[in-house]
């Protein structure tokens, strides 16, 4: 189970390691592989990896992304940290973002 979320981090990332996403025995252990979504962090640094949950323009997947923030508790800023950039990283405790990049264009 999950506590309270307290981080945020959206875009693309990638990641050496074993892959959650392809377990088949055939795979090396060791496999890069490419995430795009929202990653929260809870207050045991636990993650919840959301696809589908993207940032920076308008539609579906921003919507998504600024409801789940929202229920979790973001505040205002926060919010329009994700509505207006392509990749960010928040905490709750910090008013201004850790990071933050336009979206590729």
């Amino acid at each position: 189970m999950f506590g309270e979320f307290i981080e945020a981090k959206c875009g693309r990332y990638k990641f050496q390691g074993e892959s959650s996403f392809a377990p088949d025995l055939w795979m090396s252990p060791v496999v890069a592989e490419v995430f795009t979504g929202l990653i929260l962090v809870d207050d045991r640094d636990q993650e919840l990896w959301l696809s589908g949950c993207l940032s920076g323009y308008g539609g579906l997947g921003h919507e998504g992304t600024r409801q789940i923030l929202e229920a979790e508790g973001f505040s205002t800023g926060h919010l329009d940290v994700a509505h207006n950039y392509g990749q960010f990283h928040i905490r709750k405790d910090l008013d201004e973002p850790l990071h933050v990049a336009e979206r590729r264009q």
